[in-house]
């Protein structure tokens, strides 16, 4: 056994072939490495030429600077799969909104560590995060994304027009969506303001006709405005709203909800305002399945209706009881560095950690969720054993150098298996990103 090996793994022989199968994986999963560096200073143009300029697999890492710059409209990726990331000293830097669509099989679109949109600002794209029509791929983690907020605005310089707060996040058309320990809050109605009414507030997140699963994840729906909304109606908006109208898609969207907050925003102060959902499912026979997780109405107006914590108009929300299971390491992380793998669950539970050269994305409902590893690239598992009373384990390990000197770096899915009293079920997962330590 390699020395670097011996050090990493904790003791045990399953763990060392574990982490020695990341090893022969990792060469599947390639791509160059791109750093933009504005020095702290402007770098929205940066990254727009980076994007515009990366090819299908290759990573973006931000280093810290101003990629929101007042604001404008998304940034589109078009066609093909990229890792943008924040860096460990950038985490959390707020950037212009993107648009992600035409996303081919085989490929995947990573974010992490981003904040996409300045809250509260009504400047940019009505959707700050937007996926559409995508067949790849999509995993985003440790993100926020903050909607537009609603304004009025005069159309053709004479009608009056309110336009409501815009979704945190918008999918639509899409096969294969992750969301981990995201924050999705939609940007607030507008406030009357003549000759200008009130508006609604937006969704969390708008998922149409798309597998998504979400992990961890808060998802606000924002509050109508306040004054006058005309009989136009200034609603809250839905934490979660499944919809498949307009969406282009050929089926019903199908959606899992693990250990999340989700909560719908208060009506405006008009008669007929109503409160928005915690989840709402209408117009679609879609089902999202919601586990170990809150839901909270918001309040209706004067002779409006409060909400719901479950609104369904057609499709269902399923509510499954066993606790969910989260997984998650630091990224990114370059060689040599010192981390840990943290498991947080129900204590007792049996825990099992799995790893692929790919992300993927099998419906497996007795199990309560998606399977989000690629089968075909999946490296054998490692138990875990059974969470203490605290329900949190720790895992330390160090990163060894990359398998081949040409590289400069490679991102792993892992995700977790609790089995329980409740029966075996699927839990969350996290990206390792394995950087060059020269970068």
């Amino acid at each position: 056994m390699n020395r670097w090996l011996a050090a990493a793994c904790p003791q045990s022989r399953r763990a060392c072939t574990w982490l020695a199968g990341l090893l022969l994986a990792a060469p599947v999963a390639a791509g160059d490495v791109v750093v933009v560096d504005p020095g702290g200073g402007p770098g929205a143009m940066l990254l727009s030429q980076a994007i515009a300029a990366a090819a299908d697999g290759d990573t973006i890492l931000l280093r810290p600077g101003d990629y929101w710059e007042g604001g404008g409209n998304n940034v589109v990726i078009e066609g093909k799969g990229l890792a943008i990331l924040a860096d460990s000293d950038a985490h959390g830097v707020v950037t212009r909104g993107l648009t992600i669509r035409e996303l081919p099989a085989g490929s995947t679109i990573l974010l992490r560590g981003l904040t996409f949109g300045e809250a509260g600002s009504p400047v940019g794209s009505e959707n700050r995060l937007s996926f559409r029509t995508s067949e790849g791929s999509i995993w985003v983690e440790d993100c926020t994304s903050n909607g537009r907020a609603g304004y009025g605005t005069f159309v053709g310089g004479v009608l009056a027009v309110t336009f409501p707060g815009g979704p945190g996040l918008a999918v639509m058309s899409s096969d294969a969506a992750v969301f981990q320990r995201c924050t999705f809050a939609a940007g607030n109605g507008f406030d009357a303001q003549p000759p200008f009414f009130a508006g609604s507030g937006g969704h969390g997140a708008d998922v149409r006709s798309s597998h998504a699963t979400f992990q961890g994840c808060t998802l606000t729906g924002t509050d109508g405005g306040h004054g006058d909304s005309s009989g136009l109606l200034a609603d809250g908006g839905s934490g979660l709203f499944v919809n498949d109208l307009f969406a282009g898609g050929d089926e019903p969207a199908l959606v899992h909800v693990q250990g999340c907050a989700l909560s719908g925003g208060d009506a405006g102060d008009e008669a007929g305002d109503d409160g928005g959902h915690g989840v709402a499912v209408s117009f679609t026979p879609s089902l999202v399945t919601v586990r170990d997780s809150t839901m909270v109405p918001g309040s209706g107006g004067p002779l409006g209706t409060p909400g719901q914590a479950e609104f369904v108009t057609e499709g269902a929300i399923a509510t499954w009881t066993p606790p969910a299971l989260s997984v998650s390491v630091p990224a990114p992380l370059r060689e040599g560095d010192a981390s840990t793998f943290t498991v947080v669950g129900n204590p007792g539970d049996l825990v099992t950690l799995w790893m692929a050269a790919w992300p993927g994305y099998i419906e497996l409902p007795g199990r309560f969720g998606a399977f989000v590893l690629d089968p075909l690239t999946l490296v054998a598992p490692i138990g875990l054993g059974l969470l203490g009373p605290g329900g949190t384990l720790t895992i330390p390990f160090t990163l060894p150098n990359l398998p081949d000197p040409f590289l400069d770096g490679l991102a792993f899915p892992i995700q977790g298996v609790a089995s329980g009293i409740d029966g075996t079920a699927l839990g969350g997962a996290t990206m390792l990103v394995w950087l060059d330590g020269s970068l």
